[in-house]
């Protein structure tokens, strides 16, 4: 099933100015580039971003948090539900040109390291620091076992035959998360989390970092210890107002390097940053990949 790019998620953007576009190229061209990414990477893929006017928290949108999931029965089978009905179309987005030319970017020794704030799993690179995680696993939050995604859809819709006739509302993807906008009392209250193939407690939980909850600190050390040994930043397609980002663009920045900046809108590291261009990254990739 492959999903179209949809350009109503796609926020519009300034014409860029070449010569700016050229002093990034020149950075990446030296290497070592540290790459942060954010959900702007990923909206003409056809996942909408947060904060841009046609973005999830623009339209209202207030994503479960951690505490939320954890201590309400009901409000896990609610999450997971709606992530069955969305999961079919979620899994088939493919990436863009902003995710291969960053990977191309890595692969070929000028990017040094791809910490990507995205769950979607569109950057391939091996050495990407998933920040928040990827939905494409499971998690069993009393043993630790990790359970792949399709094997737990696979056992979801087993358990609950309700699902196949709600399938038809995952088309239209309304969440980066993955999420889909349907509400269902009767649906949620009926629905059965697939126990843990190890030790079948059914506290089941997306392997992602919910809101509220924190990053572990193997993947911050990681990522951190890559800024720090980096010889400047690109961000790509976020606004680093989450502070799980923010803080390696204010480390890069106590170290002095030079932070550049693709995105449409404000970011928080704007008083910051050397430079900042208000593009669609996926627009800008195929200007940078040819010139390097």
């Amino acid at each position: 099933m492959r999903r179209t790019p949809c350009l109503r998620i796609v926020p519009s953007a300034q014409v860029f100015c070449e010569k700016d576009l050229e002093k990034v190229v020149d950075t990446l061209r030296g290497g070592n580039v540290a790459v942060v990414t954010g959900a702007g990477c990923s909206t003409e893929s056809g996942i909408p971003d947060y904060r841009s006017p046609m973005g999830s928290y623009s339209k209202g949108y207030k994503p479960m948090t951690h505490q939320e999931f954890m201590r309400s029965e009901f409000m896990r089978k609610r999450y997971w539900a709606r992530s069955a009905v969305s999961w079919p179309f979620f899994r088939a987005v493919e990436p863009n040109g902003c995710h291969k030319g960053v990977d191309e970017l890595a692969r070929r020794g000028l990017v040094s390291t791809v910490i990507t704030q995205n769950v979607d799993s569109l950057h391939k690179f091996e050495r990407t620091v998933h920040l928040h995680g990827r939905l494409n696993s499971v998690r069993c939050m009393d043993c630790g076992e990790i359970v792949d995604r399709d094997v737990f859809q696979d056992a979801m819709l087993d358990l609950n035959p309700v699902l196949h006739g709600l399938m038809d509302k995952g088309k239209k993807l309304d969440r980066s998360d993955g999420d889909v906008d349907f509400e269902d009392a009767n649906v949620f209250t009926i629905f059965r989390i697939p126990p843990c193939p190890n030790c079948t407690s059914t506290m089941m939980k997306p392997n992602v970092v919910l809101f509220g909850d924190t990053v572990p600190a193997p993947t911050v050390v990681a990522a951190m210890s890559s800024v720090t040994t980096s010889s400047s930043i690109l961000c790509l397609g976020t606004s680093l107002m989450v502070f799980s980002s923010w803080r390696f663009i204010k480390h890069a920045h106590q170290l002095s390097l030079p932070i550049y900046i693709i995105n449409i809108g404000p970011t928080r590291a704007d008083d910051i940053a050397t430079l900042k261009i208000e593009a669609r990254v996926a627009e800008v990739m195929p200007t940078i990949m040819s010139s390097i």
